[in-house]
């Protein structure tokens, strides 16, 4: 068995309940995550994503470790070449020939050839406003909204990641940097306390339709081309549509293997969807917004 699939395929109802089976599925997943080293034929490995976490990792000494890392560097130069002619290869058979915007999933791993090959061939990136973040800077700040590039699509939240209500219930760190960024500013005379006094973050709060339209409606001012979002964060402004827990509303949790993933419904028909002017309405404006800023 060399990956999760593997281990939920096996049959293990002869060691008791389902429960039981699943208990033991679990184990030996988190044994198989816990790899440094993947197989992929014999004598040929490649490191796991998280590689540098594993148990295996922390019992080398820093000599081990530097000399793998040195292994690992040169194979993914060698590498870069190799994806960037096949990314190539494969996009001068497709863009010019369809009237469609190519846009990329550039999210999880950084290669150093993907912002020039998809800058090279227009293909729109993908922002998540909560990631979109200058993370080698101090504090790790917020991007500006108006310096999104325009060939982006932004987006608040995607099938991978937890919805805006989930993600501001249990990421309150963030929260509250993207309130602090794109909030009201306060005036500079003032001090913290006597301003935490006169009006609280909405961070510190439960979320609410006020809070999602609060993030909706500052999503809405990127300078990218594009603005789209998952149906989950925009029923979020009306409550009405609210799944009980806030997790039965995402869709994927990416490294798992569950019943769960790939299983969310709407809480509502269609129908009544197109009933709710209410809604509609509130989307509209949030639309606006956006229409705006590209007009500038």
């Amino acid at each position: 068995m060399k990956t999760a699939r593997d281990v939920c395929a096996v049959d293990l109802h002869v060691f008791g309940s389902e429960g039981k089976s699943n208990q033991i599925k679990d184990f030996f997943c988190r044994r198989l995550k816990n790899r440094t080293l993947i197989e992929l034929s014999p004598d040929k490995y490649v490191p796991s994503w998280l590689y540098q976490g594993t148990k295996a990792w922390q019992s080398l000494n820093d000599d081990e470790k530097k000399r793998l890392n040195d292994i690992f560097a040169k194979v993914n130069a060698k590498n870069e070449k190799l994806w960037q002619a096949q990314a190539e290869q494969i996009f001068d058979a497709l863009i010019p020939y369809t009237k469609m915007i190519p846009c990329g999933e550039d999210l999880g791993v950084n290669l150093a050839c993907l912002a020039p090959t998809m800058e090279k061939y227009g293909i729109l990136h993908l922002n998540v406003v909560r990631w979109t973040r200058d993370w080698s800077t101090d504090g790790q700040p917020y991007i500006p909204f108006e310096n999104y590039c325009p060939l982006d699509v932004t987006t608040t939240s995607v099938h991978d990641s937890t919805t805006i209500r989930q993600w501001w219930t249990e990421e309150r760190e963030s929260a509250r940097a993207f309130e602090k960024a794109f909030g009201p500013k306060p005036k500079v005379s003032k001090s913290a306390d006597v301003l935490a006094k006169e009006k609280p973050m909405l961070a510190d709060g439960d979320f609410s339709p006020k809070v999602a339209a609060f993030v909706l409606e500052k999503s809405a001012e990127t300078a990218g081309a594009w603005f789209i979002n998952p149906l989950q964060d925009w029923l979020s402004l009306e409550k009405k549509y609210w799944q009980k827990e806030e997790q039965d509303e995402r869709i994927n949790v990416p490294g798992s293997v569950s019943p769960f993933n790939w299983t969310y419904r709407m809480s509502v028909p269609l129908e009544t969807l197109l009933k709710d002017e209410k809604l509609s309405a509130k989307i509209k404006e949030i639309a606006k917004l956006h229409d705006k800023e590209k007009s500038k």
